[in-house]
């Protein structure tokens, strides 16, 4: 409700395909360029947005804490103690909530760097997977009003490792616009997708950042199997990142060029996931998945491998499939649902029974913005 709040939106990063979707009613913070040159350290970056405070830490950090960091969630940590927090000034303004949306420097940020009667700290992962400082967390977390994670397995995963904090961890399901979703999803035809059809090549779908967590390479893995036993398909993944040119060298090396596509980031990704015949999610865990919600309220038969929180979105055998972690069991799950017209039809139709509303959820986040104390 504008009408009731004034929303300002700080990015490290003020780029993506999204932005042009930003509500013309929040005002975005323009990014410092203190940030642009500590976000990527490049050469190039460092002459544009030079700062001799900046690079200092930064030579120092390279020098004597980045070969001690043992992951890369502890990689920020280290980097926020070190360069991010002695380099960037406090964000001007005082606010009456502040959220930091991500787990590790946004949160950060919140604690150090913003004045706010109310600050609430969101965990989108599975804590127990990212191989953090937890001493380092612990005393940022102490400083928060809520701890707020996205499903049951990251909530039991923050309450293990801090269970000094039970009455700050709060269980807050991210919510989508199934509305949006669907009006999206009708927009267009992807072209990739009329090719493959009018080819007589049946659809795989997966979405997600080109990193190991997603488990792309398990993906490419199963598609060599599925190729090998005369499954006639195409596999588009949406998504970038790092490990871009590692999967290309994985789909050449199985002979997948004309099987496998990887088509980048999507601004509409939602027209691609109403054409496809499944969704595949191959990941080796995950917070809440977005992903499986949406093809959920696009009543698509969805496949997943079964990593800790699967099951709080997918009912076995009735909203979907969980297959285990190897490309031989997600292979076989494929293969069993494209060659089986009434399993995918009786998931369809036990997902258009689902309500999508989230009424209950959007009243959940509005309680944590007020200030309530109810933990759920």
């Amino acid at each position: 409700d504008y009408g009731y709040y004034d929303v300002e939106l700080f990015l490290f990063e003020s780029e993506g395909v999204f932005l042009n979707q930003l509500p013309e009613q929040i005002r975005l913070i323009e990014t410092p360029k203190m940030v642009k040159f500590l976000s990527t350290g490049s050469f190039r970056e460092m002459m544009n947005n030079f700062s001799l405070r900046g690079f200092f830490y930064r030579m120092l950090y390279k020098l004597f804490y980045e070969k001690k960091a043992k992951s890369s969630y502890n990689k920020d940590q280290l980097l926020w103690d070190k360069v991010w927090k002695k380099s960037l000034e406090s964000l001007k303004g005082e606010y009456d909530i502040a959220a930091g949306y991500l787990q590790g420097i946004p949160n950060y940020f919140v604690i150090d760097k913003v004045t706010a009667e109310r600050k609430l700290l969101w965990i989108h992962t599975d804590y127990s997977k990212i191989n953090g400082d937890i001493d380092f967390d612990y005393r940022y977390f102490c400083r928060g009003d809520e701890i707020i994670t996205i499903s049951e397995s990251c909530k039991e995963a923050l309450l293990k490792n801090f269970s000094f904090l039970k009455d700050k961890i709060n269980l807050l399901y991210n919510i989508n616009s199934p509305v949006l979703i669907k009006r999206l999803a009708e927009e267009v035809v992807p072209k990739e997708i009329i090719s493959a059809k009018e080819e007589g090549h049946q659809i795989l779908l997966s979405i997600g950042r080109l990193v190991e967590v997603k488990g792309f390479d398990i993906a490419i893995k199963a598609a060599a199997i599925l190729r090998n036993r005369g499954v006639k398909y195409k596999w588009f993944i949406l998504g970038e990142g790092r490990l871009r040119q590692e999967l290309l060298e994985l789909i050449s090396i199985n002979s997948l060029q004309d099987f496998v596509f990887l088509l980048g980031v999507k601004s509409n990704p939602y027209s691609y996931i109403s054409q496809a015949d499944i969704v595949v999610q191959t990941s080796r865990y995950e917070g809440k998945s977005m992903v499986l919600d949406e093809a959920k309220a696009l009543c698509k038969p969805i496949i997943s491998t079964n990593y800790s929180s699967a099951t709080d979105q997918i009912d076995q055998g009735k909203t979907g499939i969980l297959v285990g972690m190897s490309p031989e069991e997600v292979a076989k799950g494929v293969e069993e649902v494209l060659s089986d017209k009434d399993i995918r039809k009786q998931l369809t139709d036990n997902l258009s029974k689902l309500d999508f509303s989230y009424k209950m959820e959007l009243d959940k986040y509005l309680a944590s913005f007020n200030g309530m104390n109810t933990i759920w």
